[in-house]
């Protein structure tokens, strides 16, 4: 298995280089990038269902590495980090934190 492109990662409704938001599009792409580049987004969201359904889309896919990490902790069996790690994962797929 290849591995995915590092995390943590975030979400911007603004294309590259500009400060002004797109129409309905988010880019998806990692944090300890200190610009978001084209063409090295993590994804693309753009949907038929409104702007509310895609950034809540985009929201989820930047939390993916957080929810793997967190994951990975409970299956190793330390519950108390793992616990900790899925708790803070869900808030961030779920947009209660950015």
């Amino acid at each position: 298995m290849n591995a995915h492109t590092p995390g943590p990662w975030v979400v911007t409704d603004k294309a590259q280089g500009s400060h002004v938001p797109t129409s309905g599009v988010f880019y998806v792409y990692p944090e300890w990038r200190t610009a978001r580049i084209e063409h090295n987004d993590v994804a693309t969201v753009e949907s038929q269902g409104g702007i509310g359904e895609q950034r809540t889309n985009a929201t989820l896919i930047a939390a993916a590495p957080d929810l793997l990490a967190a994951l990975i902790e409970l299956a190793s069996g330390h519950s108390m980090a793992g616990e900790e790690m899925a708790r803070k994962a869900i808030a961030k797929a779920t947009g209660s934190i950015e």
